[in-house]
């Protein structure tokens, strides 16, 4: 996917970005040398709470943000018919349709907290994108601190 649109992408700002959740850096390093995923921004997240914060439960996991900064799907990759159509639909600016998606094109993501029959609660997408700000910020500093 990255050797295929790599070009393109850069020019369109998409990001691929690895947040390992290897306990030492010389696995992570290991990992990326061995599957060649050079093309990944990888990030080690030492022992941050990031799985936490965001609900990761498992590996992989995805989390597409829009051109507004928006999460427009997250979870595990295979929850989406085609990922690489997906990045290239966000890079035009498009709006994710399909399972999984934080709303239908053009319906608002605001959706009350409801439990359901499962003691399943739903959350607010406003609280996810609150969630992503502080993500933002923190990777802002990590970026900063070799």
């Amino acid at each position: 996917m990255i050797t295929k649109n790599g070009d393109t992408w850069k020019e369109k700002k998409v990001r691929i970005i690895g947040l390992s959740i290897d306990n030492e850096m010389n696995a992570l390093v290991k990992h990326v040398k061995d599957k060649e995923w050079t093309g990944v921004e990888h990030f080690h997240r030492a022992k941050s709470d990031a799985s936490k914060v965001y609900s990761v439960n498992g590996v992989p996991h995805v989390m597409l943000v829009d051109q507004k900064g928006v999460i427009a799907f997250k979870g595990h990759p295979a929850g989406r018919d085609n990922l690489e159509q997906d990045l290239n639909d966000l890079a035009e600016g498009k709006a994710l349709t399909g399972k999984g998606v934080a709303a239908p094109a053009g319906e608002s993501c605001k959706a009350p907290a409801e439990e359901k029959d499962d003691g399943f609660k739903e959350i607010e997408m406003d609280m996810i994108n609150e969630e992503i700000a502080e993500f933002r910020n923190k990777m802002t500093e990590l970026q900063q601190n070799e």
